[in-house]
C-alpha cells in the first residue's frame, strides 16, 4: 500500500475519533497516558495538542501559551504527513480540539503557516497555563514565564 494512502486511512481514523469525541463529550484517552507534570495538571492542553498532532504524524517542537494574551503558538515539523495534505491535516486536528472549547478555527486560508517542512499554527484559547513545553531532542522540558532565563 502506498504511504500516500496509508496516511489517507489514518486521518480518515483520526478525524472520526475526533468528531465522536467532540460529538459525545468523550475525554481524550490518550491524555490519561501522558505522564503528569510536577505542577499538576497545568500543562495538560499543551501536552493533549501535542499527542494529537504527534499521532497524526508530525513532528512537534514546542508548545506554548503566551503571557500576555490568551494566544496560542504550536511549531512543529511535516514529519511523516504528506505535502498535499499538511494544511488540511492541522486545519482538521487543531479545529477538532478546539471545537468542544467552543472556539472556531479559521478555514485554510488563515490557518498554519508553512514554510518548508517546518508549521507555525497559532489559535486563541482562555484556558490553559502560561508558559512553553519543548519537545526538542525527544525530551520534554518546561519553560515558565520570567524563571528560566
Amino acid at each position: 500500500m502506498p504511504e500516500t494512502v496509508k496516511y489517507v486511512v489514518r486521518m480518515a481514523k483520526m478525524q472520526e475519533r475526533l468528531r465522536l469525541r467532540c460529538r459525545f463529550g468523550i475525554p481524550d484517552s490518550r491524555a490519561l497516558t501522558v505522564r503528569p507534570s510536577a505542577r499538576g495538571d497545568a500543562f495538560g492542553i499543551h501536552r493533549r495538542i501535542a499527542c494529537l498532532l504527534s499521532d497524526a504524524g508530525f513532528d512537534v517542537r514546542s508548545v506554548e501559551r503566551l503571557d500576555t494574551h490568551p494566544v496560542w503558538r504550536v511549531n512543529l515539523r511535516r514529519g511523516s504527513v504528506p505535502r498535499a495534505s499538511v494544511t488540511r491535516a492541522v486545519c482538521d486536528i487543531v479545529g477538532g480540539f478546539l471545537r468542544p472549547e467552543g472556539v472556531v478555527y479559521p478555514g485554510r486560508d488563515d490557518g498554519p503557516v508553512i514554510i518548508g517542512d517546518r508549521i507555525t499554527v497559532g489559535f486563541i484559547l482562555e484556558s490553559g497555563a502560561t508558559g512553553k513545553l519543548s519537545y526538542s531532542r525527544g525530551v520534554e522540558t518546561v519553560f515558565l514565564p520570567g524563571h528560566n532565563n
